[in-house]
């Protein structure tokens, strides 16, 4: 299932249509025995009445996943997949509560289907010193990683497939991204990794492009600090 989605704007979680009042939700993905964090796991929201995907996201490479606005007091197929897991599908009930302006929190356990594919590794790995020497820019380097395609705020593959971006692993919000386009440049990119997810079951991206970078902490908390029970967290 093929997705365009512009880069940055509905990186947290897309909309095809959404109305009334709407929630924001996000939570990790997760195996357990021992817990681990499910990195590139794709997540679908079905339309109860039509039964068509009405909302979708990708994980971070730490487990965590956000839906930016989500209709609410309605009852959606939620269908997960990714690499390591056995797919899973259940019902969820997206309330509106009033007085919530975050987040509400929603922890998914996944089964592990192979555990020797639990570990994504990326099928290329790039040097900025070797494809974009000259590079000044995080964006200098978009237009010269072999086989990936910028233009108008997509990145594509060589087959014009989807491709998700992220920045030490973690898929940055609107106002993140303007923040590492101000503060970093292209000394901090230690490489730049290239995951592959269209052999996956119906990926929300078909790709991941991941900047590695240096010097920079995005604080990016471990699952096991999240999966703490916390008011308002559905676990």
């Amino acid at each position: 299932m093929k997705r365009f989605v512009l880069l940055f704007f509905a990186l947290l979680g897309y909309s095809l249509h959404a109305t009334g009042q709407e929630q924001r939700i996000a939570g990790f993905i997760y195996a357990t025995d021992p817990t681990e964090a499910i990195p590139f796991a794709s997540l679908w929201l079905y339309d109860p009445a039509t039964g068509e995907p009405e909302y979708g996201t990708l994980t971070s490479a730490n487990g965590y996943y956000e839906f930016d606005a989500i209709a609410t007091n309605r009852t959606y197929r939620l269908e997960i997949s990714g690499p390591g897991i056995q797919p899973q599908t259940r019902q969820i009930e997206i309330a509106y509560v009033p007085g919530i302006e975050g987040r509400r929190y929603f922890h998914f356990p996944v089964i592990r289907s192979q555990k020797d594919l639990a570990t994504v590794h990326p099928v290329e790995v790039f040097l900025p010193e070797q494809i974009a020497p000259d590079a000044r820019t995080i964006e200098d380097f978009y237009s010269h990683i072999p086989g990936i395609t910028y233009e108008d705020g997509y990145l594509t593959d060589e087959n014009g497939a989807t491709v998700c971006l992220m920045f030490s692993g973690i898929i940055p919000d609107e106002a993140g991204y303007a923040a590492i386009l101000t503060n970093l440049t292209a000394d901090n990119i230690e490489r730049i990794e290239y995951y592959r997810l269209d052999n996956l079951e119906e990926p929300y991206y078909d790709g991941v492009l991941n900047f590695v970078t240096v010097g920079v902490n995005f604080n990016a908390p471990s699952i096991k600090e999240q999966l703490t029970p916390s008011p308002g967290c559905e676990l």
